[in-house]
């Protein structure tokens, strides 16, 4: 097999993605293997804090599992959730090139939002002239 990987891989030779791209991917992949570790690690500790209670334990014990649970949990969902925000930028972006490049063809986007180049609007309403 030579050299150059397939398609499938991701690698292809002569990637275009740009180094902002790839950063905003591998924060994507990070943020979202750990927030669901995290909530993961939560369940598990929750899981434990109800056989300790339910066996006798101290209080001091399951009580400080259940709280250690509730904190890893709701960080697990709060650092998925940034995840989430990152695949959607990335899923903007992309979308928005072919948008792009479906509406507008070869040439460019405008740029910006000024309208200089926009015939100002007449009004339909002329004041009274006064004499």
């Amino acid at each position: 097999m030579s050299s150059e990987s397939t398609p499938e891989t991701g690698n292809e030779k002569g990637s275009d993605k740009s180094p902002a791209a790839k950063k905003l991917q591998n924060k994507w992949l990070l943020y979202s293997a750990a927030g669901l570790t995290l909530t993961g690690l939560g369940l598990c500790l929750f899981g434990e804090a109800l056989h300790m209670k339910h066996t006798g334990e101290a209080l001091m014990s399951w009580v400080l599992y259940g709280t250690l649970s509730l904190v890893a949990f709701n960080a697990g969902i709060a650092v998925f959730g940034q995840g989430v925000v990152f695949k959607s930028q990335i899923d903007y972006k992309k979308n928005r090139k072919k948008f792009n490049q479906k509406r507008y063809g070869n040439k460019p986007p405008p740029r910006g939002g000024n309208n200089r180049n926009r015939k100002p609007k007449t009004s339909q309403f002329t004041p009274k002239d006064v004499d």
